[in-house]
């Protein structure tokens, strides 16, 4: 019977939210142990937990809702519900126990109902029992947990004999809560909240860690806790230096652990959970209750701060945290993040503490008893990290969600936290992302992963003295195969033969650049291998009006001569042009040696406009050959990409080389997928060579749609991370595990490669496998130090293989090709821009792009170029562009502040002046970029990109205007005083959350529409159900019919 009803207490209200929105989430169960050895009198035990039920409300206490309010109830008594299990005969006894545990505690705990409290015994031996306390965290916390086996412990030895009694309780539970809930009305509450919303304005809404798979929608609280050392020898050597600083060692700690988190994930901001006893009343010390209040602390890490002002913010955030007396979690989330996003916490997904809560001895009669840390695991955060007193250093019970963390990253951050507090302790003046990560041992071990094998000892690489070994070996057999022409390698070499002449005859000299043209890509390979005969490079041209990036190209390479195809019309004025066609030998001597040109792309930088690279012969033959190697003469290559790009060299070239036959649909250059589809549906091809993973899923569903089934014996794909689900589908379709290779165009081609099995990859993109031959692949991090596996950083390439730099343009070959001491000894780097990751077996993993540029769809973009000529246009005052999206279905947003514009109209200003990869999809107009107080833009703040609506959603029945009246009320929309006002001003399209909803205000509204409807509404059909009209739908109920029309 219960009797007494109160107000719950604030803090309660998010786990009581917290159940309603995750009604099969056990992760606030908490799990409790004791082995008890010697001779237990188990229906003593029995009637002392009974005792213990008696003496503390908290554990005869269960939830309900009067109205808008949480009550608690506490009951005059109860029945404690008491299991015993003999175990003592199975073959593991302690593994039984772990199994039965893990069960137990994965029970349901109906809050409105009860039990909220179990007991466990399990008998492991003749004298031997495990005791176990289940207890759901919305009524106790640590500290309770320590009172209660103090008191359970008192209470079983007493009913054994004279002995001391429990302590005398404190402040009953239920008085505390009536009192939190008045005091949050006070002004010096209301004056609290916004010192704290002061301190955490501006921070990022999403400072999630980087995860090694992706996010699912709802979390699943899956968890696993590994228990790690923090040695004896470090935890001196912090107690002494936070004992010299003035510091407390959980500030030194926390400094640690954010430091170790901003170099993993290269943040310049770091936000950690982590939880104050709440107990500073003295009445409260021996009450049983959840007085735990948590708190975010916040580093922001711009710049490069020293450890010791690392150590500062800690120290500031934790005093602010330890003065809190009215604050909680909720409220901050609720004015910070709101938001209907069910996936992670709100404000932060990493908690850090460290366990200084008492421990009293506990006493069960003349028992021997031995605590045990509970390692069930349930994951509350992303990641959470306790540290406890063990012996004379310290033990991390590091608890990680298994959705979406590996165990190997895990430990490596661990690793490193070491690492990074024997930095702290030596030297707290060292700058932060100055810190060398990786001892003399371990530096050596990720220096030796990061190169592939030594290149063969032999002469230069001669592509041409392939091509023409294949013309005199088997010069009838077919070389290129396009659009009912075949072209066998005898003539390839004579037709090229014929291209030099003419080149040669125009007046084309060695070492100059030459255009092709060519409308037809099998004239385009005629003309490449012809200006390499005449000793020039080339630069291949798109079909096509001409951008006016090819033409500023042109341009600055001085071109004065180029190929076309027969018959075609000279799209560049001013040029000398010759045609293919003919035949002809010429001198061995004209041809382009080792260190000349091959070819010339462009590509992008940071600085706003185009750049391009020239790739010697020798680099480029070399890659060719050596992937001409691992081809047999009996292949058919499908050729995709346009050989104006460097992957379409790479697989016309390579296929050539290997003598293998290279057929070009038909239609390539204006549908690829279905071309590519019909020559795959046909046998014609069995392997690609250079395939984005775009165009990739695209032919592969549309060969799936055709129940077409086309057996590939090799497939490579480029210029963008491939999709875990698109490996999957080529797998499925065409029977072949994917390459997945990665190089940027500074680096002539591939530089990293492997095949990557999706069956073996949890991670959503796939990894893109090791160095090649010769080549360095190098994460390192900003100071240009070696990061450890896992660890996020800029990838650096260095080898033969990489170009001089940008043509006509030493500022940015400057800033792009570096050394770098310490690191591939010495020698010359180029800077990527991109930010990868070695996973712990050695394969590199591309994240994202570090300065900006993105690839969207395999086009690489430089998305300051996009905002530069965005804000050229007269209207426009100020702009941004980023991608949205991920994989194959990524696109490209531009952001801009343009009074009396339309977002069509500057869509056209920039198609007008940008390479058709670079315009994006939409450009969205907004009142101002959000950007922080140093200017920096704050991306996460930027809206989500919608399709525009072709006009409102009016409210068209009586019962979505009695649910957008509660909506009114529930979101309290103050700048709305007519309910005929609001109705205009409502869609029944608006989203709950886009309109300022939170998690309690959701809770609010279920139980306004479950009075409404006359039937439940939980949370979690908010959350489903997010617009006004999906959401009447959902809870109308069946009494009204739809056909009831709002009248006004």
């Amino acid at each position: 019977m219960t009797v007494i009803t109160g107000p719950a207490a604030p803090a309660q209200q998010r786990l009581w939210l917290l159940d309603r929105l995750y009604p099969d989430n056990w992760s606030y169960h908490i799990e409790s142990s004791l082995d008890l050895t010697g001779s237990l009198e188990i229906p003593v035990l029995r009637r002392a937990v009974g005792d213990l039920a008696a003496r503390h409300e908290a554990l005869r206490t269960t939830f309900g809702e009067e109205g808008d309010e949480l009550v608690l109830r506490v009951a005059d008594r109860v029945v404690p519900r008491f299991e015993y299990a003999d175990l003592s005969g199975e073959p593991d006894p302690r593994r039984a126990v772990l199994e039965r545990c893990a069960a137990a505690r994965r029970e349901p705990m109906d809050l409105s109902a009860g039990p909220l409290f179990r007991v466990l015994l399990c008998r492991t031996g003749p004298a031997e029992h495990t005791l176990t306390l289940f207890i759901h965290h919305i009524l106790a916390d640590g500290w309770s947990l320590g009172v209660l086996w103090e008191d359970l412990g008192r209470l079983y030895s007493r009913r054994l004999g004279p002995g001391p009694a429990p302590e005398p309780a404190g402040l009953p539970y239920h008085e505390h809560a009536a009192l939190q809930t008045a005091r949050q009305r006070t002004p010096e509450a209301r004056a609290e909240l916004g010192r704290w919303l002061k301190r955490l304005r501006g921070a990022e809404p999403d400072n999630s860690l980087r995860t090694d798979t992706a996010r699912p929608p709802v979390p699943s609280f899956r968890g696993r806790t590994l228990e790690l050392e923090l040695p004896a020898e470090l935890a001196a050597a912090l107690r002494e230096a936070a004992r010299a600083s003035g510091n407390s060692l959980f500030m030194l700690l926390a400094a640690g652990f954010a430091a170790d988190l901003a170099h993993y994930d290269r943040r310049t901001e770091v936000v950690i959970a982590t939880q104050t006893s709440g107990r500073a009343d003295p009445r409260v010390a021996r009450t049983v209750g959840f007085f735990v209040n948590t708190l975010p602390l916040r580093f922001e890490l711009e710049g490069d701060p020293t450890l010791a002002q690392v150590v500062e913010q800690a120290k500031e955030g934790t005093l602010a945290a330890y003065a809190a007396e009215y604050v909680t979690y909720d409220q901050l989330a609720q004015e910070l993040s709101p938001s209907g996003d069910r996936s992670r916490n709100p404000l932060a997904q990493v908690a850090f503490q460290l366990m200084n809560v008492p421990i009293p001895p506990v006493v069960f009669g003349d028992l021997a008893v031995r605590r045990t840390w509970d390692t069930t695991s349930a994951a509350k955060f992303d990641l959470n990290v306790m540290l406890v007193p063990d012996r004379e250093g310290l033990l991390g019970l590091v608890t990680y969600a298994v959705d979406l963390f590996e165990e190997e990253t895990v430990r490596e951050i661990w690793r490193t936290y070491l690492h990074v507090l024997g930095l702290l302790v030596r030297d707290p003046q060292a700058r932060l992302w100055q810190l060398p990560l990786l001892d003399g041992e371990r530096q050596a071990e990720v220096a030796a992963r990061s190169v592939g094998p030594a290149l063969p000892a032999a002469g230069p690489p001669d592509l041409l003295a392939a091509l023409e070994c294949w013309s005199r070996r088997d010069g009838g057999r077919t070389a290129v195969t396009a659009a009912g022409r075949r072209i066998g390698y005898a003539e390839l070499w004579s037709g090229s033969g014929a291209v030099a002449a003419a080149l040669r005859e125009a007046g084309a000299e060695a070492g100059e650049v030459v255009a092709v043209a060519c409308a037809a890509r099998a004239d385009t390979v005629l003309a490449v291998v012809g200006a390499w005969r005449a000793g020039a490079g080339v630069l291949v041209l798109e079909p096509g009006p001409l951008s006016a990036r090819a033409v500023d190209l042109l341009a600055e390479l001085k071109v004065t001569t180029g190929v076309l195809g027969p018959g075609e019309q000279p799209r560049v004025p001013g040029l000398r042009w010759v045609a293919t066609g003919g035949a002809a030998e010429v001198p061995p001597g004209w041809a382009a040696g080792p260190d000349a040109t091959a070819y010339v792309v462009s590509t992008s930088g940071s600085t706003g406009r185009p750049r391009a690279v020239a790739a010697s012969m020798g680099a480029f033959a070399g890659h060719v050959l050596r992937g001409a190697a691992e081809l047999d003469r009996d292949r058919v290559v499908v050729q995709v990409p346009p050989p104006s790009f460097d992957p379409g060299m790479r697989d016309v070239f390579t296929t050539l080389a290997a003598g293998a036959e290279l057929v070009i649909p038909d239609g390539v250059e204006d549908n690829p997928v279905d071309a590519v589809a019909s020559v795959l549906a046909d046998g014609r091809a069995d392997t690609l060579l250079a395939a984005v993973p775009g165009v990739l899923e695209a032919v592969a569903l549309q060969l799936d749609r055709q129940g077409v089934r086309s057996a590939l014996r090799t497939v490579r794909c480029c210029g963008e991370a491939l999709p875990r689900s698109v490996a999957e589908l080529v797998v499925r379709v065409l029977d072949c595990v994917p390459h997945n290779d990665y190089g940027p165009s500074e680096a002539t081609m591939v530089s990293v490669s492997g095949r990557t099995d999706p069956a073996l990859v949890r991670a959503t993109t796939m990894p893109g496998g090791r160095p090649l031959p010769g080549v360095g692949a190098w994460v390192l991090g900003p100071a240009g130090q070696l990061l450890p596996p896992c660890f996020t950083g800029e990838i650096h390439l260095s080898g033969p293989h990489l170009t001089a730099g940008y043509l006509g343009d030493p500022e940015a070959t400057a800033e792009r090709f570096v050394h770098r001491p310490g690191v591939a000894d010495g020698e010359r780097l180029h800077r990527t821009g991109d930010l990868g990751r070695y996973t712990p077996d050695g394969r590199l993993h591309w994240v994202a792009r570090a300065d900006r540029q993105a690839k969207v769809r395999g086009v690489r973009i430089d998305l300051v170029e996009v905002e530069t000529v965005l804000r050229g246009h007269p209207a426009v005052l100020d702009a941004v562009a980023a991608p949205h999206g991920e994989g194959t279905r990524a696109r490209l947003v531009a952001y801009a502040v343009a009074p009396g514009a339309t977002g069509t109209g500057l869509r056209d200003h920039l198609r007008a002046r940008l390479p058709r990869g670079s315009v994006p999809s939409v450009v969205e107009l907004i009142e101002a970029i959000p950007r922080s107080a140093r200017g920096k833009v704050r991306w996460s703040l930027l809206p989500e990109p919608r399709p525009v609506r072709a006009g409102s959603a009016p409210l068209t029945e009586a019962f979505e205007a009695e649910v957008a009246g509660i909506w009114r009320e529930v979101l309290g929309r103050a700048e709305v005083t007519a309910e005929d006002d609001f109705f205009d001003l409502l869609s029944a399209e608006d989203d709950f959350f886009e309109l300022g909803g939170h998690s309690l205000a959701a809770m609010r509204l279920a139980a306004r529409l479950t009075v409404l409807a006359g039937r439940p509404v939980a949370v979690q059909d908010v959350f489903e159900h997010p617009t006004l009209r999906e959401l009447a739908a959902f809870a109308r109920p069946l009494t009204t019919r739809p056909t009831d029309r709002m009248t006004r």
